[in-house]
């Protein structure tokens, strides 16, 4: 019974440990995605400064450049 549960345990750690390794790279690469997101809106907002013309580029929603921009203290 021992040698059973210490070989459940231990897949189930092992299974454990690479689904949360999944998780975690996943939500790295949408927390790096959206750092690129704001850099780009930022630099074309220095560019531009016309939240029509970055929309109209980026097909970004005019909402989230708004919310971008002022989040990193840029009045629109």
């Amino acid at each position: 019974f021992r040698e059973g549960a210490e070989e459940g345990l231990e897949r189930g750690l092992k299974k454990g440990l690479k689904e949360g390794l999944a998780e975690g790279e996943k939500k790295g690469l949408a927390k790096g995605e959206k750092k690129k997101e704001t850099e780009f809106i930022i630099k074309m907002w220095q560019k531009l400064q016309s939240l029509e013309e970055i929309h109209a580029l980026t097909d970004i929603p005019m909402a989230t450049i708004e919310e971008i921009l002022t989040q990193n203290g840029i009045n629109t």
